[in-house]
């Protein structure tokens, strides 16, 4: 007969009983959770960045003028994913 092994604690801020697997689960979804958080700030800052090249481009490429572009272009993109949602 195969032997379990449960082991149980309570979970602190609801103080319900929460199983060791379920602790497993908890722990991967977070780990999810900053892996995909990490992911999108990464993608958000390539789109952003590529934005930002594309409107110094348009421009000349004048100097003095990097911060403006990377601002607009993070509007824009907030603009645009504001809309998504």
């Amino acid at each position: 007969m195969a032997e379990f092994n449960f082991e149980f604690d309570f979970d602190e801020e609801i103080f319900t009983p929460v199983s060791f697997h379920d602790k497993i689960e908890k722990q991967k979804l977070k780990e999810f959770e900053q892996e995909m958080q990490t992911k999108n700030v990464s993608e958000r800052h390539c789109w952003i960045s590529e934005c930002a090249y594309y409107k110094a481009e348009h421009r000349g490429f004048e100097s003095g003028l990097e911060l403006d572009d990377w601002l607009a272009a993070e509007a824009e993109f907030m603009k645009r994913n504001n809309k998504q949602s």
